[in-house]
């Protein structure tokens, strides 16, 4: 790793604003030297402890704040990329430093959030739109609205024909009961009752007929501590958290096995020391 002067005036600038800070703290100043295809221009990061900040160009056009491990920054830059990499170590105050790094870290939670924002707005309309033309050719709706996790238990086909209908008259061929979740079905009903799936599968189903679009509130263009980007519940959000309820509701009624291309079996022994990173 090369060191360079190219960021000297950024300590200068720092000590023209504070001159009477007493030197406590540091961070660095990283540039990256240009490369080919998508490196052509070079590429600058602040790091500060094991926590490095950079903006970086997306395919939507838009630019984004990014942070990354130390790690996982030199693996992809320096490694991946065969890029050089100028440091520079700028020693600042304690107030300084903290300032700085907690100014990037609110910038990029902010930027964060406004970017779930806009892609449950995305999810937000493709699922209004598949309820309200209930059309079966529109590709990003499968794409972009997923159930977690109910793919090991589910083969596509086999919950594709029922989605709209909130997976209440699935039928699947084939299907091999699981010992496991056979013992935890009936964990549940010992605790919670015989009736207790079938009862929260028709609560779930009420709810889900009952949902209605979110209401956005208008965006303030101007960020600040007191102006955070709100969490907002969206309509798509509920209405797949819902549908993996039930879908996680009928895996135990029915005692659902993995699908078989969701794990394999291993004829060699586990290691101690694999044990324990599992």
């Amino acid at each position: 790793m090369r060191f360079s002067l190219k960021p000297f005036f950024i300590s200068v600038f720092l000590f023209a604003i504070f001159p009477g800070a007493a030197l406590a703290a540091s961070f660095e100043y990283l540039y990256l030297e240009a490369s080919e295809g998508n490196s052509s221009g070079g590429h600058s990061a602040i790091q500060f402890g094991d926590e490095i900040y950079h903006y970086q160009h997306h395919d939507s056009g838009l630019i984004r704040l990014l942070r990354q491990d130390k790690q996982e920054f030199n693996f992809q830059y320096r490694f991946l990329q065969n890029r050089r990499i100028h440091l520079s170590h700028i020693e600042v105050s304690e107030e300084t430093f903290n300032k700085l790094r907690e100014y990037f870290k609110w910038q990029f939670l902010a930027q964060d959030q406004q970017f779930k924002q806009l892609n449950d707005l995305h999810k937000e309309c493709l699922l209004l739109r598949r309820l309200l033309y209930k059309s079966g050719t529109d590709t990003d709706f499968s794409t972009v609205l997923r159930l977690n996790g109910v793919g090991l238990f589910y083969a596509e086909q086999d919950l594709d024909s029922q989605k709209d209908e909130h997976l209440k008259n699935i039928k699947v061929t084939n299907s091999q009961s699981s010992p496991l979740i056979g013992l935890l079905r009936k964990k549940i009903e010992a605790q919670y009752g015989q009736d207790y799936l079938s009862k929260r599968r028709e609560q779930i189903t009420a709810h889900i007929k009952a949902l209605t679009p979110s209401h956005w509130p208008a965006a303030s263009p101007v960020l600040s501590a007191d102006n955070f980007p709100p969490v907002i519940n969206s309509f798509a959000d509920s209405y797949t958290d819902y549908l993996t309820g039930l879908a996680a509701i009928k895996v135990l009624m029915e005692e659902k096995s993995l699908q078989s291309d969701a794990f394999f079996v291993t004829q060699e022994s586990v290691t101690p020391k694999e044990k324990k990173v599992l």
